[in-house]
């Protein structure tokens, strides 16, 4: 048998692990509707790695299999924060465009060739993967803890923000890719993505009213949504009634969207 690799062809790597939310449910589709959601898929997924290879060359690995996406790196203080950004980015344009996505970014040894990947740090990614529940892509915390302490000159401020802008923390505890940061980018209408994200996550509520496991996911996401905005919208300057016009527009209303506790009317059929 040739030897055609060595250990420098396993080496450590930044290693992202991403999956489409309710994929199933696009498959299962008739026909007609399949080949719609396969077309639409496609194209996002196309767009997004375009801009990934557009931006950075051949910096990161992309790799596609079934509803999932492996991207990987060479792992350095450089690169760490572009694959953040650049999972930011590829989640809030699927989110734009009615899919909602998990995954897990971590480090760990990894091999890839057209045919084939082996990878230890794949495997990591999909175990911490498992605990993201809700549409998030976890960051590993010795990820974390490398992107918030390394202040070395050498690390890039892109589009104005430094590294860690793009890591939110949820009341879990789960550090995250905090994807709506990508609204900061300067030339795009914050305002106007958000009411765009907030019109697919009410249409997400609206589709999965009868399966409480599905509903907590937009939840997280309802109440991500509202954080973000809260941020991103600073009221002062504005007249009174045109704040409350926005956040009406723009927020989600969250005692409405997923409705609690009610009575029996009297007379109503069960």
């Amino acid at each position: 048998m040739n030897v055609l690799y060595t250990e420098d062809d396993y080496s450590e790597k930044l290693v992202a692990f991403v999956d489409i939310l309710g994929f199933k449910q696009y498959v299962q589709k008739e026909i007609s509707k399949a080949v719609e959601n396969i077309n639409l898929i496609d194209g996002i997924i196309q767009h997004a790695l375009n801009e990934l290879k557009r931006n950075h060359g051949k910096t990161f690995s992309p790799q596609l299999f079934s509803d999932n996406i492996c991207i990987s790196c060479e792992h350095t203080a450089e690169n760490l924060f572009y694959m953040i950004y650049e999972l930011a980015f590829i989640q809030w344009y699927f989110s734009l465009n009615g899919f909602f996505l998990r995954g897990a970014l971590t480090n760990g040894n990894h091999f890839e060739n057209e045919r084939m990947i082996f990878s230890k740090g794949l495997i990591k990614a999909y175990e911490i993967e498992q605990g993201a529940i809700y549409p998030r892509i976890l960051i590993d915390q010795l990820i974390v803890d490398r992107a918030t302490n390394d202040e070395s000159s050498f690390f890039p401020v892109y589009v104005g923000f430094k590294k860690r802008e793009f890591i939110m923390q949820s009341s879990d505890g789960k550090f995250f890719v905090d994807y709506l940061n990508t609204l900061y980018e300067e030339g795009l209408e914050q305002l106007e993505c958000l009411e765009t994200h907030k019109q697919v996550i009410l249409a997400g509520v609206e589709a999965n009213r009868s399966d409480p496991k599905v509903l907590e996911k937009y939840r997280w996401a309802a109440e991500y949504h509202n954080f973000k905005f809260d941020e991103m919208f600073d009221q002062d300057g504005y007249y009174k009634s045109y704040a409350d016009e926005v956040k009406k527009n723009i927020s989600i209303d969250l005692r409405a969207a997923f409705p609690g506790f009610s009575r029996l009317e009297p007379g109503a059929n069960i």
